[in-house]
């Protein structure tokens, strides 16, 4: 069930509360929303933005995923990926555990960190903009912390299906090659 409720703030025309039930779990969310041309969904922003404390309102599986990589914890990490599942980044496709795991034996080689700076839930995907820091500058020459955006989409029974990793956010407008 959806429920859909108007009402105004100071800082926008329009907010919308959004309430879904999924699996048992009652999550709401409340935001501005956002149109999509080629197809029609809400766009919401949580209201834990900008805190370093991982928002409980996000699905379980994406709780997990975050709290796999704070901590560097391959094995909760994997347990994410059921068969099929892919994980992209740098438009790399890891399609196998083996390849999603030597994946994230490069984020503890980097001793990656993240800190959650935004995140948001469409019909189509739940997503999560961090900060990421690490030893990077001798690999990449990167010294300052780096903006990336997790892309998680579901299956219907809410197993993941992709991963997607990029700099890219939800609300800029993208193009695909055919």
């Amino acid at each position: 069930m959806i429920e859909c409720i108007p009402r105004q703030r100071s800082k926008c025309l329009w907010w919308i509360e959004l309430e879904r039930h999924v699996n048992g779990y009652k999550y709401r969310f409340t935001g501005k929303p956002f149109i999509n041309s080629s197809s029609f969904f809400i766009y919401l922003s949580l209201s834990a933005m900008m805190s370093s404390q991982i928002p409980t309102s996000l699905p379980p599986l994406v709780l997990s995923v975050i709290e796999a990589i704070k901590s560097l914890d391959i094995s909760q990490f994997v347990s994410c990926f059921s068969d099929g599942a892919v994980l992209v980044d740098k438009s790399k496709r890891h399609s196998t555990l083996a390849s999603i795991q030597e994946w994230f034996n490069g984020l503890r080689d980097h001793k990656a960190t993240i800190k959650i700076q935004d995140t948001g839930i469409s019909e189509s995907e739940v997503w999560v903009h961090v900060m990421m820091d690490g030893n990077y500058e001798t690999a990449y020459g990167i010294t300052e912390p780096f903006p990336l955006y997790l892309h998680f989409f579901f299956h219907k029974d809410w197993t993941l299906k992709l991963l997607r990793i990029n700099q890219i956010s939800p609300n800029e407008p993208t193009m695909r090659a055919v």
